[in-house]
């Protein structure tokens, strides 16, 4: 099946926002890996963990996101971006321009959302 979607572009967007986000977790990787030694006190400590914390988190988000794109990626190369993993059917493509690693069409999406509230 044959659907409207420009596999060319689609694939420099993910390559290119897959670029950037191992850019992102690689900076703040480092930026985790580095103590800071001239913290004494005791609020400017509190202060540094939770911004670690802060850090910590969107390293996570960011890992996540970039298996998001490097599955959509895989999907590109097997033939099956742009289909919903649900139904079977094209994504459309309005939606794929706003999520280019979403894997599902946007009934189905809605679907998943009202029955998991």
């Amino acid at each position: 099946m044959t659907h409207p979607i420009d596999v060319t572009t689609a694939r420099h967007r993910l390559e290119t926002e897959r670029a950037a986000l191992q850019a992102s977790i690689l900076e703040v990787t480092q930026t985790l890996d580095q103590p800071d030694e001239r913290l004494t006190d005791v609020l400017d400590v509190a202060e540094a963990a939770s911004e670690r914390q802060l850090q910590s988190t969107l390293l996570t988000q960011s890992q996540h996101h970039l298996q998001q794109v490097e599955a959509a990626l895989r999907r590109l190369e097997a033939g099956a971006y742009g289909l919903c993993e649900r139904c079977g059917q094209p994504i459309q493509p309005e939606r794929l321009s706003v999520l280019p690693y979403t894997t599902t069409c946007f009934n189905c999406q809605t679907r998943h959302e009202q029955a998991h509230g």
